[in-house]
């Protein structure tokens, strides 16, 4: 894919707020899955960072982890990041005694840069080394994995010189079989497993890369709905004051009514009681008693 076609798709999803650009890297430039990225593919891990010291490291583990979850994953098959392997606190770390420090060492935790689990349910840690490591490190790490349950440690190292280093001391710690290092620089000691580890993207699952593309391609529809959605609730804010506003004069009509009812309640009594005084009034001269009408009660009561 031409870069310009990767920079507008990365724009757009910088535009819908899933991804952000890491400023301080040197390059095309780094963007990280932002909250909102990650609650939209199900992932339930904080945003990442990266820093300029680990970022050839990351990127290679990256590129790693997308090769070996073709491979894996397809078959039923699960890789771990380092992150998700942290969340799972020490399950999937190895307790590396580092010698002559006091008796009986000092015993820290490491955890590897991926793990595999095969359909069969066999842990395969992934190591990426791209520099050379002080011997004794490296030794402690090793001897750390020959006395670890995981059923198969792979290495993937830039040169053939690194890999030598590593199938020396891997012997010196007992690994044996288990141990498998892959050259992805190349080199005439390249197995055809790292001739194709450099190849990832060809062989690549093409279902997913097709489900992948039509995900793409939704992004502009996505896009479009947006301003669509924001006028559908303007245009429900404004009902909802519209319809506020017709109850509010519904209760002020009805207020006018009661209110209207009880002055002419009102006017009604006055007339009443005038007629009886006037009848009263000639009954009096002729001499004749009369009682006083009955009037409602709540005539009555405002009297």
């Amino acid at each position: 894919m031409h870069r310009a076609k990767v920079y507008t798709r990365v724009r757009g999803l910088q535009d819908l707020g899933l991804v952000r650009l890491e400023p301080g890297i040197r390059g095309p430039g780094v963007y990280l899955a932002t909250r909102t990225g990650l609650a939209v593919v199900g992932c339930e891990l904080s945003p990442g960072t990266v820093s300029a010291a680990s970022y050839a490291h990351d990127l290679a583990t990256v590129d790693a982890g997308i090769g070996f979850e073709l491979e894996v994953c397809r078959d039923g098959g699960q890789v771990l990041s380092t992150r998700e392997l942290h969340r799972c606190g020490h399950t999937y770390a190895i307790q590396v005694r580092q010698g002559n420090r006091g008796a009986a060492g000092v015993v820290s935790h490491h955890w590897p840069d991926l793990v595999q689990i095969t359909p069969a349910g066999q842990r395969v840690a992934v190591e990426v080394e791209l520099t050379q490591k002080a011997s004794r490190r490296l030794g402690d790490k090793l001897a750390a994995y020959a006395s670890s349950d995981y059923f198969r440690i792979v290495y993937l190292v830039p040169t053939d010189r690194l890999k030598q280093r590593l199938e020396h001391h891997a012997a010196k710690a007992g690994l044996g079989q288990r141990l498998r290092v892959i050259v992805t620089g190349g080199g005439e000691q390249a197995t055809g497993a790292a001739q194709s580890t450099g190849q990832w993207a060809v062989r690549a699952d093409q279902a997913r890369v097709a489900e992948l593309l039509e995900q793409v391609r939704q992004l502009p529809y996505l896009t479009n709905r947006v301003p669509i959605l924001e006028k559908q609730l303007a245009r429900a804010q404004q009902l909802a004051v519209e319809r506020e506003q017709q109850l509010l004069d519904q209760i002020r009509a009805l207020h006018q009514e009661r209110h209207a009812f009880v002055q002419g309640g009102m006017l009604e009594r006055r007339r009443t009681l005038q007629q009886w005084e006037t009848q009263h009034t000639h009954w009096h001269e002729r001499g004749e008693r009369h009682e006083r009408p009955q009037l409602p009660h709540h005539y009555a009561q405002t009297h």
